[in-house]
């Protein structure tokens, strides 16, 4: 990947410094050295692609987060018709959804309280007077 020195600037300018990490070093690296046209971009590129900022959703071990996956249709029906049976699923429940369903425990766990949750904020709260 070549990035080319109005590219940048134009992104920076665009976001203003300061709004993302990367761009204020993409900048920094090409305010101080123009590229030129016979020049190997090959250093520069894996020194930018290396650089890690906080908000990557790298983990201490190096790997990499699986993107968030969504409850397809079919998943949903079940979760809810076990929530209307049971909004508190015991683990060996939960287990036994996350296999049929093809999802973590972790996450029908996730499921489950964020329904909990959802159906408190339903409620209509008692006000104090």
């Amino acid at each position: 990947m070549v990035i080319h020195h109005f590219q940048v600037l134009k992104t920076v300018g665009r976001y203003g410094s300061g709004a993302h990490p990367k761009l204020d070093l993409l900048a920094d690296l090409v305010s101080k050295k123009p590229p030129s046209e016979s020049s190997d971009d090959s250093a520069e590129t894996i020194s930018i692609a290396s650089c890690q900022t906080h908000d990557e959703s790298d983990n201490e071990d190096g790997k990499v987060k699986p993107k968030r996956k969504r409850a397809n249709a079919r998943q949903l029906s079940i979760l809810k018709q076990t929530f209307q049976q049971t909004p508190f699923p015991t683990s060996e429940i939960r287990k036994k959804l996350a296999k049929e369903l093809g999802m973590t425990a972790r996450s029908v766990q996730i499921w489950f309280q964020n329904q909990r949750q959802m159906a408190r904020n339903l409620l209509p709260h008692a006000e104090d007077s």
